[in-house]
């Protein structure tokens, strides 16, 4: 599968503790290697089905997600969703 991908700057708006921006490096792809998570950045992670998102956020407002990946969620679906889609084949 050729390798997809994008970047996108994202702000995030917070009640009086502030906000955060961040460049986001989204990559679609498959690997057969083992999966390293950096701990200093990642507090905690899954592998789930690309539905999955998609009904926590139409469900219950995707309350478990950070705002950021809910706004990165919505482009990866409606922009590269062939592509996901296809890594479950």
């Amino acid at each position: 599968m050729p390798f997809d991908g994008f970047a996108n700057a994202v702000s995030c708006e917070f009640d009086a503790t502030g906000a955060e921006h961040e460049l986001c490096s989204v990559y679609i792809g498959r690997s057969g290697g083992k999966i390293k998570i950096n701990s200093d950045e990642i507090l905690d992670w899954s592998w789930i089905s690309p539905e999955a998102p998609q009904r926590e956020i139409a469900l219950q407002g995707g309350e478990s997600f950070t705002p950021w990946f809910i706004l990165e969620w919505v482009r990866i679906w409606r922009d590269h969703r062939p592509a996901v889609v296809s890594l479950l084949t």
